[in-house]
């Protein structure tokens, strides 16, 4: 698939787009920066900013009605709200989420009546690609603190090049102690510095850096008694060994989405 934007194929009727050149297609992981830095400069280990994504399209229908039609109705379809997946080739198994934020202008370009380029651009919150697959590990059972967690790979974390951000759920139903989760592996943890109660469940959400907690597995509320400087992100293309303590029973569930830089 050529071209796709919220769930939808472009390329398809009613919209019938195609990428314009092979060569802007393969520019694009060039062009993707965080907002501020010097393209080719290394974005580090710390969050990188937003991403400005440059794409130029082209419609190309039998009759110009067609192709007003076509753009109207690609019109109808972006929403400049709210960040959606945006997916291109070559890259078919991965999709950055973004935001149209130009205007829908366009002109001809050596189409005659029955063509229009368009030139656009989207806003991604992040400039890392993430992968299609959402990745869910199946539930580990605790029955003793320390509890030893390996992420196998190349089970595990074998498509991306940059570190995934996953949301840990623990469902706590013998606490010994101030729950903490590290990542031995990425040298990362995080710590309670409050204790919850015997049958809570708590969430650690590392790419929105949030600690929420619920009584019944569903409705979670922020929760502020942590510690956190490193979130405990997960490394690509390594084993990642993980350890919760203070936990004699209850379960650890894990997804997590891996990540293209670059």
């Amino acid at each position: 698939m050529a071209f796709e934007y919220a769930g939808t194929d472009l390329t398809a009727a009613p919209y019938y787009c195609s990428l314009m050149s092979a060569s802007l297609v393969g520019s694009l992981r060039r062009s993707v920066q965080p907002k501020g830095v010097t393209p080719g400069v290394a974005i580090g280990a710390g969050t990188a900013g937003e991403a400005n994504i440059q794409i130029e399209f082209a419609i190309q229908r039998s009759a110009r009605a067609d192709v007003l039609a076509a753009l109207d109705a690609i019109k109808y379809l972006f929403d400049y709200n709210t960040a959606k997946a945006l997916k291109l080739e070559p890259w078919p198994d991965r999709f950055w989420n973004a935001v149209p934020v130009d205007a829908l202008n366009s002109e001809l370009i050596g189409m005659g009546d029955t063509g229009e380029t368009i030139a656009m651009g989207w806003l991604a919150p992040s400039p890392f690609a993430l992968r299609n697959t959402l990745t869910t590990v199946p539930t580990s059972t605790i029955t003793a603190s320390p509890h030893i967690l390996n992420l196998t790979y190349p089970t595990y974390l074998a498509a991306g090049n940059w570190r995934a951000e996953p949301i840990y759920i623990i469902h706590a139903t013998s606490i010994v102690g101030l729950l903490k989760l590290e990542n031995f592996t990425a040298g990362t943890s995080i710590t309670l510095t409050n204790t919850i109660t015997n049958g809570d469940y708590l969430k650690i959400d590392v790419g929105l850096r949030t600690v929420s907690r619920s009584s019944d597995g569903i409705t979670y509320t922020p929760w502020v008694g942590y510690t956190a400087e490193t979130f405990p992100y997960l490394l690509p293309l390594v084993t990642n060994s993980l350890q919760l303590s203070n936990l004699e029973t209850g379960t650890l569930d894990i997804t997590f989405r891996e990540r293209y830089k670059g």
